[in-house]
């Protein structure tokens, strides 16, 4: 198995492979809990970038109407899709949700 220090992208490969065929063994299981816990992380971080756009171009047109723009459109657009296509896909408990967008805030 390559490691993961001199091939991260091949470590992957190697390990999602592993797992696949039960040879638990040969999985650096310490380094794979790790890379799960960011990889939760790194799709929070997605969603809470995405709500926290929204919310303020939300705001910006509930408060300052004549202020629009087309830009600001386009981004809500885009950043409901982000946000839907996450929250679709990923199952996650309401609470964790409400978190993200009280961090938005």
């Amino acid at each position: 198995m390559r490691t993961y220090e001199q091939d991260y992208y091949g470590w992957i490969e190697d390990t999602s492979k592993a797992i696949g065929e039960g040879r638990w063994n040969d999985i650096d299981r310490e380094l794979l809990a790790d890379e799960v816990l960011d990889l939760g992380n790194r799709e929070r971080d997605r969603l809470e970038s995405a709500m926290r756009v929204l919310l303020r171009h939300l705001l910006k047109l509930a408060y300052r109407p004549e202020k629009r723009t087309p830009s600001w459109d386009a981004s809500i657009r885009v950043r409901r899709k982000h946000a839907a296509k996450y929250l679709l896909k990923t199952p996650e408990p309401p609470s964790s949700i409400a978190g993200v967008a009280g961090g938005c805030l």
